[in-house]
């Protein structure tokens, strides 16, 4: 049954590429939206699988190759009343950070372009980290500054809900890991009159600084750095230490575990209130990512949705911030 289903799923995503994904296609959904729905694609939305063993368990090994660096339409979602469709790639992360990746993101750019008007859509928002390599390769795009902007207010709305819950002062010591990258940066200019320090990745020395001044009482370690970065601080942590991860994909049971050994918690962000069809995967389930998000006026709150990770690889109930 389980290599039924897989084949269910690997034959969904070639329809999807060979007929959603038409540029005839997204002209009819976009028409039926406005005109007949009277509901508007607001936003277009790409993802791609960070690990191997996303890719494969959605698409056979032709099906990602042919249709590397190609966006196939893979769902949909809704903010309210706002709603937005899910585009798809087969490449992995290590395919985006090449340096010999520049010129398939600006094949890349393009196409998503092409698909947000063809659909009718406002915005063109990406996931993981396209939208930090195409600013590192020179490609523009008007919403990657917003969607920054809006993802560093959430990080810090669910720090704040963090910090009560565990009943902790506004002035408890923060280290921000990876405090030169795209979304990190941001979140430490907007962090007024808060106790925040910041890491570049690898910076172990730094960290065992902050772990002797800071190693008798509580702290927050907020990760915006890259997948599996948890586990080289890991055993410099204490009883006591908060972790607030905000990197796609989420800690694994193995970099969990040891946080636990050491005493300290973790939570994920698993991105803002709304609903997906099909739902995101894993630890992403029940929400929209915060690089999806549409927009939110400076003065309305960010319903973030946030959840406490274990080493049996179990969600606690998410609740909104």
């Amino acid at each position: 049954m389980l290599r039924i289903g897989w084949h269910c799923r690997c034959i969904a995503a070639v329809l999807s590429s060979y007929v959603l994904g038409t540029s005839a296609v997204l002209g009819i959904i976009g028409f039926v939206s406005r005109h007949i729905l009277r509901r508007p694609i607001v936003s277009v939305f790409l993802l791609y699988p960070a690990r191997r063993e996303y890719a494969d368990a959605l698409a056979y090994q032709w099906h990602q190759r042919r249709f590397s660096w190609h966006p196939g339409l893979v769902g949909f979602y809704r903010q309210g009343e706002r709603h937005g469709l899910i585009f798809g790639i087969p490449n992995l992360e290590d395919d985006v950070r090449a340096e010999q990746s520049g010129s398939c993101l600006l094949q890349l750019m393009a196409r998503m372009e092409a698909a947000r008007n063809r659909v009718g859509a406002s915005r063109k928002v990406f996931a993981g980290v396209l939208p930090s390599t195409f600013a590192r390769n020179g490609i523009e795009n008007e919403h990657l500054a917003e969607q920054r902007h809006l993802t560093a207010r959430a990080v810090l709305h669910a720090l704040d809900d963090v910090l009560t819950r565990h009943g902790l002062r506004s002035d408890v010591p923060v280290l921000v890991l990876g405090g030169r990258g795209y979304i990190a940066s941001e979140v430490l200019r907007l962090c007024n009159g808060r106790n925040v320090s910041s890491i570049d990745v690898g910076d172990l020395d730094k960290f065992r600084q902050f772990a002797a001044d800071y190693g008798s009482g509580p702290a927050v370690v907020v990760n915006l750095t890259k997948s599996g970065a948890l586990a080289d601080y890991a055993s410099a942590f204490w009883p006591g230490v908060i972790v607030l991860n905000e990197v796609y994909p989420e800690p694994s049971a193995a970099e969990i575990a040891a946080l636990e050994d050491r005493g300290a918690v973790c939570y994920h962000i698993v991105g803002v209130e709304g609903e997906a069809w099909p739902p995101f995967p894993r630890a992403y389930r029940g929400g929209i990512p915060c690089c999806a998000s549409l927009p939110f006026s400076p003065r309305d709150p960010i319903p973030v949705l946030i959840s406490r990770l274990s080493r049996d690889g179990k969600l606690a109930a998410m609740e909104q911030v």
